[in-house]
C-alpha cells in the first residue's frame, strides 16, 4: 500500500461532515476552535462535496478516505480507502468505516498492508479512542450530525503517537 508522507506533528481529526445536511462555515468555525492550530486535517469520509474538502485545506493541507457517497478521489487530498499516511515516520492507517475484525493490532495491520501506530476511522458518528496493544485506535465522531458533536486531535512527538477527543461547541 502506497504510504503518502504528511509534514508536521499535530493534526485535526474529523469524519461524518455531511456538510451537505448542514451549515459548513458554521461546522467549519466549531472545527478551528477546537482543534486550534494544526499542520494538518485528516477526514475518515462521509464529506459530500469537493467545496467542503477545499474549506478543510483552507485551515490546512487536507488528506481525506472517501465513502461511497463522495465526490471521486482526487489524490492525496481524497483517496479510496484505506490509505496510509506517513506522519514522521509513523505509519497512520485512515479509512472511512473500520470493520470489527480489523480492531485490533493484527486486523489493523492486515487492513492497512502492515503494522500502524494509529488508526483513525468514522462511520459511526460516535467518538473513541482506544489502545488496544500499543496501536492507537481513533474515531473523531462527526462534528454535525451527532448527539455529541465531537472532533479530534492527533498528536505525533518523538516517535509517538497520542490522541484527544474534543468537543464541538
Amino acid at each position: 500500500m502506497d504510504e503518502t508522507p504528511v509534514a508536521g506533528r499535530r493534526f485535526g481529526l474529523t469524519a461524518d461532515t455531511h456538510d451537505d445536511l448542514v451549515d459548513l462555515p458554521a461546522i467549519l468555525t466549531g472545527l478551528k476552535s477546537a482543534w486550534g492550530d494544526v499542520d494538518g486535517v485528516l477526514h475518515c469520509g462521509d464529506i459530500t462535496s469537493a467545496a467542503a474538502l477545499e474549506s478543510l485545506a483552507g485551515i490546512a493541507p487536507t488528506y481525506a478516505t472517501r465513502n461511497a457517497g463522495d465526490p471521486p478521489a482526487a489524490p492525496p487530498t481524497l483517496s479510496e480507502g484505506p490509505r496510509v499516511l506517513d506522519l514522521g515516520g509513523l505509519r497512520i492507517g485512515l479509512t472511512f468505516n473500520l470493520p470489527a475484525a480489523a480492531m485490533s493490532p493484527e486486523g489493523a495491520a492486515s487492513l492497512f498492508g502492515g503494522s500502524v501506530a494509529a488508526c483513525i476511522y468514522g462511520g459511526t458518528h460516535e467518538a473513541r479512542l482506544d489502545d488496544i496493544g500499543g496501536v492507537l485506535f481513533v474515531n473523531p465522531g462527526s462534528p454535525s450530525l451527532a448527539k455529541r458533536r465531537t472532533a479530534a486531535v492527533l498528536t505525533t512527538d518523538a516517535g509517538r503517537v497520542s490522541a484527544e477527543i474534543l468537543d464541538i461547541g
